[in-house]
């Protein structure tokens, strides 16, 4: 049984907002938990136990002279820095990867145009110009790159869940909200979501951290939170519609990277009684962590979490009737640590699902 949690949460999500001009999305600072702590770290990487990512060593050696001239006249240097990031490199899926992790690391998300609510142009040399973008540029110029790299690559369109999902709330997955890109690779098509590998926002400030969980994640791994409008781009043998997108729950790519499955079938919503079990196929190196919020209200408990051989059992009990939702959180290697947070779950305690 896990020791002490935290009495609130903050997720580590996505905003989804649309406008006129573009969709644009804006990431959250990365939630943990701690088992011998209580102490706080927002900024901690979602997977907690590996070492924070780093971009590829040539993603960071551009020189200064061809950052100057991309600012001043962008359309006449793009070319220049294709060639820095990918001249000598063998294999378009390593000249991808250099070419995601500049961006990710170079072009920061453009928080104040968010919260203004006005968008500027998102083509690929407005975005190298100004080093600021929402999800359309960073999907638009990462396009444009690899096009200049010979790679095969598609900007995508549709609904992502993100800050502002909560199991809880309604979702219309019919309302596009982000972009994000398929580049293909060794003859497959392999699925790219730049921005959100890019930083996350804490508070009403943007912080720039590099990842790579959505460089290349299966198309299993994305289907949780990206809903392509054009079905094909789901790359799954059977694509879902958008009844079964929006039933499912909310796992992150990490979910998959640690090699967990739900032994108990779950939704985004789940009616339950006073308590619930639940069972998830969790590797032997990896253990789990729990909590509940009370939807709407403040009320927070822990979760009861004991290994039963190949499974992680899960004894949640519901103080109170009504809406509560569950985060669920994993590390590899030794029990004691910092937890990254790879799903959430909603339950309806005491009554029926609407």
């Amino acid at each position: 049984m896990w020791t002490q949690l935290w009495p609130s949460r903050l997720r580590c999500r996505l905003a989804l907002t649309l406008t006129a001009v573009s969709c644009f999305l804006l990431v959250s600072c990365g939630d943990v938990r701690t088992e011998e702590t209580t102490s706080r770290n927002p900024d901690a990487a979602t997977t907690a136990d590996l070492p924070e990512p780093k971009p590829h060593a040539r993603a960071m050696q551009v020189p200064a002279s061809v950052r100057r001239a991309l600012a001043s006249d962008p359309d006449a240097y793009l070319d220049d820095l294709v060639a820095v990031l990918t001249n000598g490199i063998e294999g378009d899926s390593l000249k991808a990867k250099i070419i995601h992790d500049w961006l990710a690391d170079n072009i920061q998300y453009d928080v104040a145009a968010f919260y203004a609510d006005n968008i500027p142009d998102q083509g690929a040399t407005d975005v190298l110009r100004t080093g600021k973008s929402v999800c359309q540029g960073f999907a638009n110029l990462f396009e444009r790159m690899c096009t200049l790299a010979g790679i095969e690559c598609v900007t995508i369109s549709g609904y992502g869940r993100g800050y502002g999902f909560a199991p809880s709330r309604p979702e219309d997955p019919s309302k596009e909200n982000h972009a994000w890109n398929a580049v293909r690779l060794c003859g497959q098509w392999r699925l790219v979501d730049v921005t959100w590998d890019a930083g996350c926002v804490d508070g009403s400030k943007y912080v720039k951290r590099y990842s790579n969980q959505f460089w290349l994640a299966a198309p299993e791994a994305f289907a949780p939170t990206h809903l392509p409008e054009d079905p094909q781009w789901q790359l799954l043998e059977q694509p879902l519609s958008a009844e079964q997108f929006v039933a499912m729950p909310f796992l992150r790519p990490d979910f998959f990277l640690y090699g967990l499955s739900l032994t108990t079938q779950l939704g985004k919503i789940n009616s339950v009684g006073a308590t619930a079990e639940i069972l998830i196929s969790t590797p032997a190196d990896v253990w789990l962590m729990a909590d509940l919020v009370r939807v709407g209200g403040r009320d927070s408990v822990g979760a009861e979490c004991s290994r039963d051989g190949a499974l992680t059992r899960i004894q949640l009990q519901f103080p109170k009737p009504g809406g509560w939702e569950m985060g669920l959180y994993a590390r590899r290697g030794s029990r004691a640590g910092q937890y990254g947070h790879v799903g959430e779950f909603g339950f309806v305690s005491g009554q029926t699902v609407p």
